[in-house]
């Protein structure tokens, strides 16, 4: 607080993925407004802990130090990400679970080879078992053979496909390998 008006003269943050918006620049004694902060959490997960610096009239050299803590979820979430099966072991089938977020439900349809989305899975075959629609299914894969080495990058592909959902899930790879 201050006996006379103040203005903001500048606004500066740690990261250019966190951005102040200012209602207003000029304050008279008592009065108060708020800082609106847009963080873009586009491809972010986690804990981040950001620094805004607000510039006034009145304190010109020193700014006041704001801090920003956001915890971002993860979109995402696999277990495992690799399954192995050993050379010349059982054709068992193991498997994966894939959670989408609440906020970023995917109706999963499919499992594609990310090297040739188009190719057929060689060596392989899957089973996509939904536990919760749009956020939670178990992907069982048994190999065809265990008698040579093999291995395919799984990725899922969704019939809600929008290109950040099918972005997200092109980098949310699965590895069943024979070793």
């Amino acid at each position: 607080t201050s006996d006379k008006s103040i203005t903001i003269t500048e606004t500066k943050t740690t990261c250019g993925c966190t951005v102040p918006q200012l209602e207003k620049k000029t304050f008279e004694p008592g009065e108060a407004a708020g800082l609106d902060v847009l963080f873009d959490a586009k491809g972010k997960s986690g804990s981040y802990t950001k620094k805004i610096f607000v510039y006034t009239d009145e304190k010109e050299e020193k700014p006041y130090e704001l801090t920003l803590k956001v915890d971002v979820p993860r979109a995402i979430q696999l277990n495992p990400r690799v399954q192995i099966w050993r050379k010349g072991s059982e054709l068992d089938t193991k498997s994966y679970t894939i959670k989408f977020h609440d906020q970023y439900p995917v109706t999963l349809t499919r499992m594609v080879d990310r090297k040739d989305p188009e190719k057929a899975i060689n060596g392989f075959k899957y089973e996509i078992e939904t536990v919760r629609p749009k956020h939670e299914y178990k992907i069982h894969v048994t190999p065809l053979s265990t008698e040579s080495k093999n291995q395919i990058n799984l990725v899922g592909f969704s019939s809600d496909e929008d290109p950040e959902i099918a972005d997200r899930l092109r980098s949310h790879l699965i590895y069943a390998m024979v070793r």
